[in-house]
């Protein structure tokens, strides 16, 4: 954990020492999709913006072993990522306050990162915003700080309760096992991670945490937005708190950091209400004063001289001082009655943060992340200019909260109809009628009210192909609504996540265009990366006869020498035995490396095809879907997972049916010849499917 004014981006470059990225979990108050999937996952899975980015996302994606997912505040939905390895949960707290908390967990094989502060998932909050965060890493290397990650962990499912799910709650778990491995043993605890809401309060919580009688010379608070004051507003009950734990130095120094505007004549207006200009009439021990946070990028930060770019203030900040402690609060909160829970008739936000207690010197550290200022005055000079907080003051857009979540999933009723929609609705839910319709069909109706739910609180909607295909490709639907009243109809677009199942079962079509069966060999003899084997293509690749690709792999189409491919598959056998077996290190390695989209069936279904283009002969394609089948029936010996048997069997049905359809197109070539026949026998397949 530690402080500095590096890029906010930077902070998802991984290390080798991290091992492989598993999955992760995010929240936010806004959130641009576009953003999400591109920019940040880029920096992320360290991909290039270019002509495949897209599909080099997809197929990292599609590698992780949970999903990424993110849970958002339903007020600032906007639509679904493209991506169906995204799941993107927006919903409404049950008390009509907001899920205002950043976090960012990163699951690593071998470890976790946890952002948390005031940055939402928009290119603003990134990459153009005076934001904060705290880092923290837990690791072989980092183990003191694990107290910290446990408790984000242990206590999310509760404080989300209304975003959470299934999926989440297993990469949670398997976080919560590296935190018991990783971390060191207790010690005193000067650093809290805080989730806040109505059940726990953040002011009570800040104020307890100051020690019992230490002295306060100086209270410094850093917000974009600000509510009015008044005797029950968060700086009277803050003062009035700590005055029950803390001697004030006479007089302290209270320092108010905003956004300000300066007018043509040079004016400062600072983003203050009016109103509290009395506080220091309210408490004569207190100086107070008002800062405003300088817009300009300083030249250090980038390290480029003569450069010019302003940013606004969206960090939020409330640090103590005193002689001998300094304590901080880093995160998501405004200093707002919301924000901060300040009054018991007022629900508060969800909000996260972390607290810290510093002592000797350490204490000044804590200085560093207080913003540089262009101005400083006593409030009674200032100009004040306040700026509305959007989620207190304005209504919100309806949202049909009786849904919780909505999944494409298999289903298993119906040969017609293959999948379904999986409606989770809130039990306690009062809404006389509804409908989910398609977005692009208002009038095909998939599931309404007079549908009976089942025990676990869901719908199980069995949808004709058409249907599956376009929620497929909108990743939402719309939801039509009457409320109680007999109001007017209302009308909003909800997203829809994908099950793990039907994701693994679909297929990635752009990688599907994009490869071919000299790649792959290639790939599994060692000559192509796994970054290559997804960039190259006969249409999109542009490199010379000279370039180190083409040397390696050769610039000669052998696609008609059926004798060169059955040497280059032969060759390749070892390399295929040693990726299955590389494979028994992880549970999803293995999924990739048996079933995947770079696996023994994919091959297979290469070979298949180029025997029905008359490239290969009919034999010689048995043979070598039947090899693969050998490679497949060796990893019996693996029993580390259990889940291994499950792909094992599930990659041996999908070879022997492209041998059962070989035998179906090419029936004298196959069923006439003793030799292959009694080949095929050896692997135990019944002589039947082989008719």
């Amino acid at each position: 954990m530690g402080q500095d004014r590096r890029k906010l981006l930077e902070a998802f470059i991984s290390t080798d020492s991290q091992g492989e990225l598993l999955g992760c979990w995010a929240t936010s108050y806004e959130f641009n999709p576009d953003f999400f999937q591109g920019d940040l996952l880029y920096s992320l899975f360290d991909i290039s913006d270019g002509q495949l980015s897209r599909i080099m996302l997809e197929a990292k994606l599609r590698d992780l072993a949970y999903p990424v997912t993110v849970m958002i505040d339903a007020e600032n939905y906007i639509h679904q990522p493209t991506s169906m390895q995204i799941a993107l949960h927006a919903s409404q707290t049950d008390k009509g306050s907001i899920l205002h908390a950043k976090v960012f967990i990163l699951i690593y094989e071998l470890g976790i990162r946890l952002l948390v502060g005031s940055s939402n998932l928009t290119r603003q909050g990134y990459r153009e915003n005076l934001e904060v965060a705290t880092i923290i890493d837990l690791n072989n290397e980092h183990q003191e700080y694990g107290h910290l990650i446990r408790t984000a962990l242990e206590e999310a499912p509760k404080r989300l309760s209304n975003w959470w799910h299934g999926e989440i709650d297993k990469l949670n778990d398997k976080a919560l096992t590296l935190v018991d491995d990783k971390s060191s043993e207790k010690r005193q605890q000067t650093e809290w991670f805080v989730w806040s809401d109505s059940n726990e309060r953040l002011l009570k919580r800040f104020i307890s945490s100051w020690p019992q009688g230490a002295q306060i010379n100086k209270i410094e608070i850093v917000s974009p937005f600000w509510s009015e004051h008044n005797t029950s507003s968060p700086p009277t009950l803050l003062i009035d708190g700590l005055a029950k734990r803390a001697k004030f130095k006479s007089p302290t120094q209270l320092t108010l950091y905003s956004s300000a505007d300066i007018n043509s004549e040079r004016e400062t207006s600072y983003h203050i209400p009016d109103s509290y200009r009395p506080i220091a009439e309210y408490h004569n021990h207190i100086d107070v004063l008002v800062a405003a946070v300088s817009k300009d990028v300083s030249k250090e930060e980038v390290n480029i001289n003569d450069y010019s770019a302003q940013r606004s203030l969206h960090a939020k900040i409330v640090l103590i001082e005193g002689p001998d402690y300094a304590l901080i609060y880093i995160g998501s909160a405004n200093f707002t009655n919301r924000g901060w829970g300040c009054l018991s008739f007022v629900e508060a936000n969800i909000e996260a943060g972390v607290i810290l207690l510093r002592a000797g010197r350490k204490k000044h550290d804590l200085r560093a992340l207080i913003p540089r200022v262009e101005s400083i005055v006593s409030l009674h000079e200032a100009g004040l200019l306040p700026i509305k907080e959007k989620s207190e003051e304005e209504s919100k857009k309806p949202w049909p909260d009786f849904i919780r979540h909505l999944e494409l999933s298999k289903y298993a009723g119906n040969e017609d109809m293959q999948h379904q929609l999986l409606v989770t609705l809130k039990t306690k839910s009062k809404i006389s009628q509804w409908d989910i319709v398609l977005l692009s069909d208002s009038h095909s109706i998939i599931a309404n009210s007079s549908l009976k739910f089942s025990n676990d609180s869901g719908l199980h909607c069995p949808l004709p192909e058409n249907q599956f295909n376009q929620i497929l490709q909108d990743m939402a639907v719309m939801i039509e609504w009457s409320p109680l009243d007999g109001s007017e109809v209302l009308q909003r677009e909800f997203p829809v996540n994908v099950s793990k199942d039907v994701r693994e079962a679909l297929p990635f079509r752009e990688l599907e265009e994009l490869l071919n069966e000299r790649y792959l060999l290639a790939y599994y003899q060692g000559k192509i990366s796994y970054e290559e084997l997804i960039a190259v293509s006969r249409d999109q690749i542009e490199y010379a006869a000279t370039s180190q690709l083409e040397k390696e792999i050769g610039v000669v189409d052998t696609e008609f020498i059926q004798s060169y491919q059955i040497r280059e598959f032969v060759e390749s056998l070892d390399g295929i035995r040693n990726d299955l077996k590389m494979a028994t290190e992880s549970a999803e390695r293995m999924r990739r490396a048996v079933n995947g989209d770079f696996s023994p069936p994919t091959l297979a279904k290469m070979i298949y095809d180029k025997a029905i283009e008359g490239k290969r002969t009919a034999t010689a394609a048995a043979f070598q879907i039947g090899e693969l089948l050998l490679l497949v029936e060796e990893l019996k010996d693996f029993k580390k997972y259990p889940l291994w048997k499950h792909h094992q069997l599930l990659a041996k049905e999908r070879l022997i049916e492209y041998l059962r359809m070989l035998g179906t197109a090419f029936p004298d070539e196959i069923h006439q010849n003793e030799p292959l026949m009694k080949y095929l026998r050896a692997f135990k397949i019944p002589f039947q499917v082989l008719r």
